[in-house]
């Protein structure tokens, strides 16, 4: 720990490689940052163990009882970059455990992550799908329902539910400006207010649904 904190103490203007138990190297940067970091982080269970295995055990579960849990993350160049993980795994054989198993009463969701076998950094990594509870909900969805409830609790087709009650309304296409408005992204956005028409959302793009005898961008 001192020689730890010494190093930290005296990296102020450099990069720095120090070598860590992983294989991996870390480079300590002007801004403190872990560039190529890679690391596990292991926690036993809360509580009595004697007691987690007993009730593990009168649950029936198929699955053998574990008492850590342990995840591992690689961070690919600064907070830019994504977390890639890697699945619980037994730290003496390194054989994957089963996923996580969640009760009948738990509303799920699928997510798509960044997941490398072990820590080595040269490894290539993957996309992978599990199944996590859904955290959030958006009371009023956001527009037009769920693109596929199997799939995502989150994706609607107006967009997205990214907090409790807060949408994120989906982009026309090849632009930066929202399709849709609104709390839950029901009404379609357009650049002009439809003096004489409606706005509508059409093949990625939103434009003004001129009445009959009325045209223009803005339908005067």
């Amino acid at each position: 720990k001192n020689w730890f904190e010494f190093t930290m103490f005296i990296i102020y203007s450099l990069e720095f490689p120090i070598t860590f138990f992983s294989g991996a190297l870390i480079t300590w940067d002007s801004e403190y940052e872990r560039v190529g970091f890679a690391g596990s982080w292991v926690q036993l269970k809360p509580g009595n163990l004697t007691a987690l295995r007993a009730s593990h055990a009168e649950s029936g579960s198929a699955n053998d009882f574990v008492p850590f849990r342990q995840t591992s993350a690689f961070v690919m160049d600064k907070e830019s970059a994504d977390v890639i993980e890697s699945q619980i795994s037994d730290p003496y054989t390194r054989e994957p455990y089963p996923l996580v198993q969640y009760g009948p009463g738990v509303k799920l969701t699928k997510r798509t992550y960044s997941t490398r076998i072990g820590l080595d950094p040269r490894e290539d990594a993957s996309l992978a799908v599990d199944l996590v509870p859904v955290t959030h909900d958006c009371s009023g969805g956001c527009g037009n329902g769920l693109v596929n409830a199997s799939e995502s609790a989150y994706l609607y087709n107006n967009g997205q539910c990214t907090g409790p009650d807060t949408c994120q309304c989906i982009l026309r296409v090849n632009s930066t400006k929202a399709a849709f408005k609104g709390p839950d992204c029901e009404e379609p956005n357009c650049d002009n207010v439809c003096r004489n028409g409606a706005c509508v959302f059409d093949n990625g793009t939103t434009y003004c649904d001129c009445e009959a005898g009325w045209s223009g961008d803005d339908c005067s």
